[in-house]
């Protein structure tokens, strides 16, 4: 004891955290809780003991929660790739199927088109050439009626009536039929709504929902 030189340190004083002699104890440390050194050591290591116990264990805790985190985030990365394939995939299905549908649309209105634009383009040549014959005659009428020699005309007067005749009583089928009343119907809004339902997102899972 650096105050007792002939007294050796064998208590603890447990207030002041210090180890004193049996005169120490009994003047300056009076009234505080002490114990024998050796069983304050024993005391110590227990708790020390026990302190790096837990700490092992909060370790092993945490290295396993540290690999549960490793494989839920290559889970979740594995996901992910996954579903964005799935995505990707659904969404040359209904390019696909788009232009499919639209390859088919195209050709019905072809097919419905063609028919009447086939009509009234021979309707337009016959209205066409039976003009250019009338024209013709006047023409021909108007040369011979300003001609100073009009005998030749009078002789073929008969012929030349006859066939002016024969073109007025040509029927030519102007008949334009009822008005083309095609029209593609479709609501931009309902197949939006639809697109915007395509996917839904469930538990950070997302699901492919083909409402189409």
């Amino acid at each position: 004891c650096p105050y007792h030189n002939q007294e050796p340190l064998k208590l603890f004083c447990e207030t002041c955290n210090l180890m004193t002699c049996q005169s120490c104890q009994m003047s300056e440390h009076k009234d505080h809780r002490f114990r024998y050194l050796q069983e304050a050591l024993q005391n110590q290591n227990a708790l020390f003991k026990s302190l790096t116990s837990q700490v092992e264990e909060k370790k092993l805790s945490l290295q396993t929660s540290a690999k549960q985190l490793e494989d839920r985030l290559y889970e979740i990365k594995h996901i992910r790739r996954k579903v964005e394939n799935q995505i990707k995939m659904a969404k040359m299905v209904l390019m696909n199927e788009l232009n499919k549908r639209t390859n088919v649309l195209l050709e019905q209105l072809e097919r419905l088109t063609s028919e009447r634009k086939q009509k009234l383009e021979e309707q337009l040549q016959a209205a066409a050439v039976l003009c250019k014959q009338l024209e013709h005659v006047q023409n021909f009428i108007r040369w011979s009626a300003y001609k100073k020699n009009s005998i030749p005309f009078h002789y073929n007067k008969n012929l030349i009536v006859c066939q002016m005749r024969r073109l007025l009583e040509t029927q030519c089928n102007t008949d334009l039929g009822s008005p083309c009343r095609l029209k593609f119907n479709w609501e931009p809004a309902h197949w939006a709504k639809q697109l915007s339902n395509l996917g839904e997102e469930k538990n950070n899972i997302i699901l492919l929902l083909f409402s189409l």
